[in-house]
């Protein structure tokens, strides 16, 4: 993908988001298009959208109980990269929370978005069966709870 087609990133925030993770890929991505603008020619205009998602549009909260503020829903947004941050709870009642958003993330890899996963991000993408048959390395710290999720995957490397 050339910076010319990247036009919009979509952070997902859901409840138990880890914050950090979410606002470390929104300054990386930011500071990512303010170059692209300086090299489109736009001074100090972004080149392209960084925006933070929620599966409603709404407000979640972080796992430490902090407002997360989305500035979209995820079907608002048309981006050519979704970033999928950590999240500390219990995964099988966090998809129960959100049942549309494994169809939402089959639908948007199947237009060809590129997704990609902070630690126990990567728990969305096995359950969206985005990892069936891939490479993919994982947090050690993340790996018996994701065998127990999803033994028929099995990370390249854990030791990160």
């Amino acid at each position: 993908m050339s910076n010319s087609s990247l036009r919009q990133v979509a952070i997902l925030a859901t409840d138990h988001t880890i914050s950090s993770t979410l606002t470390q890929a929104k300054d990386f991505f930011y500071m990512a298009s303010l170059n692209t603008g300086r090299q489109q020619g736009l001074g100090l205009a972004p080149g392209f959208e960084t925006l933070i998602v929620s599966t409603d549009g709404k407000p979640v909260t972080s796992f430490s109980g902090d407002p997360i503020i989305a500035q979209a829903s995820i079907d608002e947004v048309e981006p050519q990269l979704i970033i999928l941050p950590s999240f500390w709870a219990d995964f099988d009642s966090l998809q129960q929370s959100y049942p549309h958003l494994i169809p939402w993330l089959q639908q948007q890899y199947q237009r060809g978005v590129l997704i990609g996963a902070v630690a126990t991000g990567a728990f969305w993408l096995a359950a969206a069966g985005l990892l069936d048959g891939k490479r993919f390395t994982l947090h050690w710290e993340n790996q018996p709870g994701f065998t127990e999720a999803f033994p028929d995957l099995e990370p390249s490397s854990t030791r990160v």
